[in-house]
Formats: C-alpha cells, sequence, structure tokens
C-alpha cells in the first residue's frame, strides 16, 4: 500500500479494527514515516478528549435534589382536569366570545339607515318590516328609495 492508503487506515488501526496483516503492515510504515506518527498521535489525543471523564462533576446530592423536585412538580401539575382544561379552557373562550362579538358588529345592519327610512316614511318604530312600509306610504316612494340603494 502506498502511503495515502495507509494514512486512511490510521483511525481503524488506533480503534483495534484492522486484521493482522493491514495491522502489521500499518505499523511498519507508522514506524519510519514522521507525518503518520504525528497523525496518529493526533487520533489518539483527540480519542482521549472525547472519552475522557467530564471534569466538572454535579455537587453532591444533586440528583436526589433533582428527582425530588421532579416529583414535586409533577405532583402540583397533577391537579386533576380542571387544572389542564384551565390552560387552554379560559383562551379557548375568550377567543369565542371575541369571534362571536365581531360577528355580531360586522352582521349588524346600519341602524341609522333604517331609522332615516322610518322618519321620512312618518312611521313608528313598531310598524313592521320596510316593504310593508313603503307599500302602505303613498307618494313617498320616489323619496324613498334613493335612500335604499346601495352606495
Amino acid at each position: 500500500m502506498d502511503h495515502i492508503q495507509l494514512k486512511g487506515l490510521l483511525s481503524p488501526y488506533r480503534d483495534g479494527e484492522l486484521e493482522a496483516a493491514a495491522r502489521d503492515e500499518v505499523a511498519r510504515h507508522v514506524a519510519h514515516c514522521e507525518e503518520c506518527r504525528s497523525e496518529l498521535a493526533a487520533w489518539g489525543r483527540m480519542a482521549e478528549g472525547l472519552f475522557r471523564r467530564p471534569l466538572l462533576l454535579p455537587p453532591d446530592g444533586f440528583t436526589v435534589r433533582l428527582m425530588a423536585r421532579l416529583e414535586d412538580e409533577a405532583t402540583r401539575s397533577a391537579g386533576g382536569i380542571w387544572d389542564a382544561a384551565r390552560r387552554w379552557l379560559v383562551p379557548a373562550l375568550g377567543t369565542a366570545v371575541a369571534a362571536f362579538a365581531l360577528v355580531l358588529v360586522l352582521s349588524e345592519d346600519d341602524p341609522a339607515h333604517d331609522t332615516e327610512v322610518l322618519l321620512l316614511a312618518g312611521a313608528r318604530d313598531d310598524t313592521g318590516t320596510l316593504d310593508s312600509l313603503l307599500a302602505s306610504s303613498n307618494g313617498i316612494e320616489p323619496f324613498i328609495e334613493p335612500l335604499l340603494e346601495e352606495p
């Protein structure tokens, strides 16, 4: 094998993944090649850094305190269906009320327009529909029709 092929086998060599013949050939090459020896040492330092024990350890009793705190939180949040429903029910009801109010506002007839028609026709509020008002009004229809046209 040439230098480039052997250089590609350094990591498997370091990890002990090569068969005996390949392992012996890489070992002979590393003994004579400074570049590959240096790279093999770099692979070793990297492996040590990855698999080394952490420098910072949690304080004594940390795991016990953490588990107790998690259990307390789980107990507190297990207050029943109403506690869980309250998280989504209040916003959902608020949204429903707002949507209903919006529908009412958008679908409401223009009260000023209806009042003008009633006043111009000389009718009281309890006379009935606009059609019956127009049918009973004599001589006022040409005056009211422009008011009833959509803009």
